[in-house]
């Protein structure tokens, strides 16, 4: 229990600190919401007076009626009757519009908060290092992106609505003990004993909570998996494995919820039992113990009725909130994990600007993944003591068996990933911080897989260069031979792509994203297989016209295929993250140096 409630502390403290003042304008609302009821509430001793004809209420409570009847002018019964009513009519008017305004700023509250986490796991993952992001699970983001956060919103409804129910139920409380203070004493003391009774349905709640984040996170891993190898399960006959494993799943969380719904149900029919012993034992011992007067004790009966409501709402909304917890904990626990790996803050860059057209110079470079198993010594492959200076204005390719540390060299180059010793240099300035940052926005990088949006042609080449005119939009697409497909598109430019691309080929899909990297009119181009699906004619064609198309731009490409090589100016082979000596002496095609350079 101490740890459910530190979680819950943590919560409330993170939802309030994000509420700032606005929490502060809900909290006089809901204070006034209460305040107006209360109100109206006590208007219903001396209307019961007028009613019944008793005459007297008994107590303070008497005093105040005949003092209220007389201020009324002292008339007949009937205008007296009218002007309480009008009376009530008001004080409930006014609790109405308090109610409304209440409502619009907690709904804000609620959606700004869901809203806020989403956005500052996206700030993170914005300001992560690649090398951090390379390594996180696509289903875990997506899953705390959508039903984690989701929940989080749950969790801060239930939490606005349990801090409405408290101030009511505290409002209630205190009419009943100004109606009658022995009465009142013992009703909280009953109501305080059954509130004891939600500890282990909290306990089980809690529990709940964290097997539905698990069975969550299950199922949109089962989803991916799904969507991601159908047709790989289709042609092998294998598509009831993935049915069968989302049944499992599927039947997990329906146990689960199922179980969260009997509690909750237990916990409110517990407590409907406890208020209606509460408010027995309050008319046995008001009228034969206490003797209070029938109006009164009509009107605290009254009172301790209307408690239920809060104080149901209270346990249910308790309830929920544990329910949610482990969510919340998920989202802060990945936040401080994006946190610790941020990159520095990218400031200008002081002194001599980045050179446009530069050398780009590799000085003993290494760098490797880290191996699956942490545990392990070993390494994954990457690079080793890579010396390299590559000219603007070269064609270069860069060959090597699966894993020899092409990808990660490509990496290195674009400045994704900070060497783990040596040094990269880019005219004069080592490739880290702000001069990494200065040095990607003159580069384009176009894998073998590329990413479209699931949206329009144009919108796609757009992505990429947003202030790009139409006449350069069709010079992007002949130059990467995508022209003609475009123009036999439905709408052309204006064409739907699909998810990722889907309604194209790979050949074409590969074509766009090409378009859309030469749009950025790069000084280093790299094409990690980014031809691989085109025929080797095609190819050749499309890699003239980017030689002719950036004559001074540093072209590397990354390929398997020979015949993609032919129109290098060096050949780079690597192997086990090493460079092949026999394939590009390092320094070979470098002007002469008398010393090691070294950046500024």
């Amino acid at each position: 229990m101490n740890q459910i409630g530190r979680q819950a502390w943590r919560f409330i403290h993170g939802f309030v600190q994000f509420g700032g003042r606005r929490m502060a304008v809900a909290a006089i609302l809901v204070g006034l919401g209460g305040l107006a009821e209360g109100v109206g509430i006590l208007l219903l001793v001396p209307l019961l007076v007028l009613l019944t004809g008793t005459g007297q209420a008994g107590g303070w409570i008497g005093d105040l009626t005949t003092s209220m009847l007389g201020a009324l002018g002292g008339q007949s019964r009937l205008m007296s009757l009218a002007l309480l009513l009008g009376l009530f009519a008001v004080s409930m008017a006014a609790r109405s519009a308090i109610i409304l305004a209440r409502d619009v700023i907690l709904a804000q509250l609620q959606i700004g908060f869901v809203e806020a986490q989403r956005l500052a796991i996206t700030r993170r993952l914005a300001a992560t290092s690649w090398e951090t992001i390379n390594r996180l699970s696509h289903a875990r983001l997506a899953h705390l992106m959508s039903a984690d956060i989701q929940r989080c919103g749950v969790a801060a409804t239930f939490t606005l609505q349990c801090g409405v129910a408290m101030v009511m139920l505290t409002a209630q409380l205190g009419l009943a003990f100004l109606l009658s203070l022995e009465l009142a004493s013992l009703s909280l003391a009953l109501l305080v004993a059954s509130a004891l009774l939600l500890g282990p349905f909290l306990i089980r709640a809690h529990a709940n909570g964290l097997n539905a984040s698990k069975g969550q996170f299950n199922l949109t891993r089962d989803t991916g998996q799904f969507l991601g190898g159908l047709k790989q399960a289709f042609s092998h006959n294998r598509e009831q494995a993935f049915v069968l494993q989302v049944e499992d799943t599927l039947e997990a969380l329906r146990v689960n919820q199922l179980d969260f719904v009997w509690q909750r149900t237990g916990a409110r029919m517990a407590l409907t039992a406890m208020a209606a012993a509460i408010a027995g034992v309050a008319l046995l011992v008001g009228h034969g113990v206490l003797g209070l007067a029938p109006a009164v004790l009509m009107t605290l009966l009254f009172v301790l009725a209307r408690t239920s409501g809060p104080a149901t709402q209270i346990q249910q909304g308790a309830l929920q909130l544990i329910h949610a917890l482990p969510a919340y904990d998920l989202v802060r626990a990945l936040e401080a994990e994006l946190a610790l790996a941020a990159r520095p803050t990218c400031l200008p860059t002081e002194g001599v600007p980045l050179p446009h057209f530069a050398p780009v110079i590799f000085e003993r470079v290494s760098f490797s993944h880290l191996a699956a198993d942490r545990s392990s010594k070993e390494a994954a492959h990457g690079v080793r003591d890579l010396d390299l200076w590559l000219e603007p204005g070269s064609f270069v390719g860069v060959s090597g068996p699966s894993g020899a540390g092409k990808t990660t060299f490509a990496d290195l180059l674009s400045g994704l990933y900070p060497p783990a010793s040596g040094q990269i240099v880019v005219g004069g300035q080592i490739l880290e911080g702000a001069t990494a940052r200065t040095w990607r926005d003159r580069i384009a990088y176009v894998p073998q897989d590329p990413f479209l949006l699931h949206d329009t042609v144009r919108r796609n080449l757009l992505w990429s260069a947003p202030d790009a005119s139409e006449a350069q939009l069709w010079e992007a697409l002949a130059i990467a031979g995508a022209d003609d497909l475009v123009r036999r598109l439905p709408q052309g430019l204006d064409t739907l792509v699909g998810e990722r691309g889907a309604r194209v080929s790979g050949g074409e899909r590969q074509r766009l994203a090409l378009a859309s990297a030469i749009l950025r009119r790069p000084e280093l181009l790299i094409l990690d297989e980014a031809t691989s699906a085109v025929d080797t004619r095609t190819e050749d064609e499309i890699l003239g016209r980017l030689r002719a198309a950036f004559p001074k731009a540093l072209i590397v490409i990354i390929a398997h295929r020979a015949e993609s090589l032919t129109r290098c100016d060096r050949i780079l082979t690597l192997d086990r993250g090493r460079l092949d000596s026999a394939s590009d002496s390092p320094g070979a095609s470098a002007p002469a140096r008398t010393a090691p350079l070294r950046a500024k």
